[in-house]
């Protein structure tokens, strides 16, 4: 079977019986596709960053001045951490050699009975911000169920908790500047922008064939071209880059055919097909909200004028707790976040959000600025 028909058949059934796993795919393709063009005019880089070497200690001791401001009562968990030995910082040599690892909340440490954070310091102060970041994934994350891997994966938990952690990051650095004086070029978050740029770019080649298949029921070179002409989308019109893009689409196919083999295997005495349907359900949107950070950092964008900490701090209580999806969506402190989170593709404010943030810290030859330009 050809390529485009496997992924057509794929999109038929995705279409018909997962028809929010659809909607999210074009999604994801449309937000970033408006990423990018938002961010165009700024090349984020750490050109014109002062770099300091930053004891671990001063790391640790200015976090938790941070998280005291953020919520007095998450100092007693901080300081568990600290006590016990559960921030790891290791040398920073290592860091440029990790792009994918450089730190992380490592939930599964010590059979998930002592969780810790593991981080590659860079020499500046956004390790102070990285920091923050991992630790707040501590306060909404629940503890892995080993019998049921999946149902830990609810659809809140890749854009959404980092999303508090992204809040909470871009607090630390204006805490940093705001209460602490430490100028703008000793914070390094060209990382975080850099990485968004490359991520949105995976997603648009990943999801373009859902926008492809909702517009014309077929994903072919001809229909490629459309699409993008039709909605703006900042990829090349080539075959290269379309072959790119078919290929990211089946590497998602591969998976969900181990799934189903897999499943099949270990329950072909006794089948369940709604427990496989639902399997493949949480897979499916498990892996098209996995680290999405551009939405993530879009939805940081969104709020960050119009609601409080207090607000996200709530949000982030429901977020981690055991109620229901259901119970979640209709508390009211919930659903402050989620009207943003639904309006990202309407309302233009995170796209100029985003465009009036980058062009204050950045320079037009993109060296971050020393002084903050609000």
């Amino acid at each position: 079977m050809k390529k485009e028909e496997r992924i057509n058949t794929y999109l038929d059934i995705v279409f018909r019986d997962f028809p929010e796993i659809a909607r999210i795919g074009i999604k994801k393709c449309l937000v970033s596709s408006k990423y990018l063009k938002s961010s165009a005019d700024i090349e984020p880089s750490s050109k014109g960053v002062q770099r300091l070497i930053i004891p671990n200690k001063v790391i640790i001791n200015t976090g938790r001045v941070i998280i005291s401001d953020i919520d007095k009562s998450l100092v007693d968990k901080y300081d568990a951490f600290v006590n016990e030995n559960n921030i790891v910082i290791r040398k920073s040599e290592l860091y440029d050699f990790l792009k994918d690892h450089r730190a992380y909340y490592d939930r599964a440490h010590n059979n998930g009975d002592e969780p810790r954070i593991v981080m590659y310091k860079q020499p500046d102060f956004y390790s102070v911000c990285i920091l923050i970041h991992e630790f707040m994934h501590s306060t909404n994350i629940k503890k892995i169920d080993k019998k049921n891997p999946l149902d830990n994966k609810d659809i809140f938990r890749n854009e959404l908790s980092e999303f508090v952690s992204i809040y909470f990051e871009m607090y630390a650095r204006e805490y940093l500047i705001n209460k602490l004086n430490v100028n703008n070029n000793m914070i390094d978050i060209s990382e975080r922008f850099i990485s968004n740029f490359e991520l949105a770019n995976y997603d648009i080649c990943e999801c373009i064939s859902y926008i492809i298949y909702s517009r014309y029921r077929e994903v072919n070179y001809e229909n490629y071209l459309k699409v993008l002409e039709e909605f703006d989308i900042p990829l090349m019109p080539n075959m290269k880059d379309y072959s790119s893009c078919i290929n990211k689409i089946n590497h998602t196919i591969k998976k969900v055919y181990n799934i189903i083999t897999g499943y099949s295997e270990l329950n072909k005495d006794d089948p369940d097909l709604d427990e496989l349907e639902k399997s493949l359900s949480l897979y499916l949107r498990s892996s098209i909200l996995d680290d999405n950070y551009v939405l993530s950092s879009l939805l940081y964008f969104s709020v960050k004028d119009k609601l409080s900490k207090e607000d996200i701090l709530k949000f982030n209580n429901i977020l981690g707790d055991n109620t229901e999806v259901e119970e979640k969506i209709n508390n009211p402190d919930f659903q402050k976040i989620m009207n943003y989170y639904n309006s990202i593709l309407v309302d233009e404010t995170a796209f100029d959000n985003l465009k009036h943030f980058l062009k204050s810290v950045y320079d037009e030859k993109g060296r971050i600025r020393k002084n903050y330009v609000m």
